[in-house]
C-alpha cells in the first residue's frame, strides 16, 4: 500500500498546479477519488481526478485531450481525469459521484463548489439509507432498508422521497 499523503501533495503540486495555470479562473475544483484517495492504491495505480471546470470542450475525447496536454508529460500516463463543467456535475447524480462523495479528497476548491456538492451527496446517502459494499466485481451501493415507495437521488436532501 502506498502512503497517499506525500504522493497526493506531489500530485497537487505538479498536476493541479498545471491545471490552475492552464485553466486559470475557469478551474472550479479538483478532487482525488478511487483507490488512491482511499489509501488502497499501489505504486502502479493511476490517480483518478474529478476535474470541474468552465468552458471545457463539448466532446469527452476533446476535453480529456485538452486537459492531458495541460499537465506535465511525466504525469499524463499516471492520471485519469473525469472532466465535467459545473452544470454537468450538477446534473444527474451517478453512483460514481456517490463514491467521490464518500472517498474524495479535495485538492483544489477555491469557491467551495466541491465541498458544497459532495456534502449534499453525503447527506443524501445518509438520508436515503444507502451503504457501499465491496463485492467481487468492485463496490456496489445497497439500501440499509429497501424503500417501499418511489425514490430519487438528487442534490437536495429535501427532495428525496422517504424510504
Amino acid at each position: 500500500m502506498v502512503e497517499t499523503g506525500t504522493h497526493a501533495a506531489e500530485l497537487a503540486r505538479h498536476v493541479v498546479g498545471a491545471l490552475m495555470n492552464g485553466l486559470s479562473d475557469r478551474l472550479v475544483a479538483v478532487v482525488l477519488f478511487g483507490a488512491r484517495a482511499r489509501g488502497e492504491g499501489s505504486e502502479t495505480s493511476d490517480w483518478d481526478l474529478l476535474v470541474i471546470a468552465e468552458g471545457l470542450p463539448a466532446k469527452t475525447f476533446d476535453r480529456n485531450l485538452y486537459l492531458k496536454q495541460l499537465i506535465p508529460l511525466e504525469w499524463r500516463g499516471r492520471v485519469s481525469m473525469l472532466a465535467k463543467t459545473p452544470e454537468q456535475f450538477h446534473g444527474a447524480v451517478s453512483s460514481l459521484y456517490l463514491d467521490v462523495a464518500l472517498d474524495g479528497q479535495i485538492l483544489y476548491d477555491p469557491r467551495g463548489f466541491a465541498v458544497s456538492r459532495l456534502g449534499a451527496l453525503r447527506r443524501g446517502i445518509e438520508h436515503l439509507g444507502l451503504r457501499r459494499e465491496l463485492i467481487p466485481e468492485g463496490f456496489d451501493w445497497r439500501w440499509k432498508k429497501t424503500p417501499a415507495a418511489s425514490w430519487s437521488l438528487s442534490w437536495s436532501v429535501d427532495s428525496h422521497a422517504e424510504a
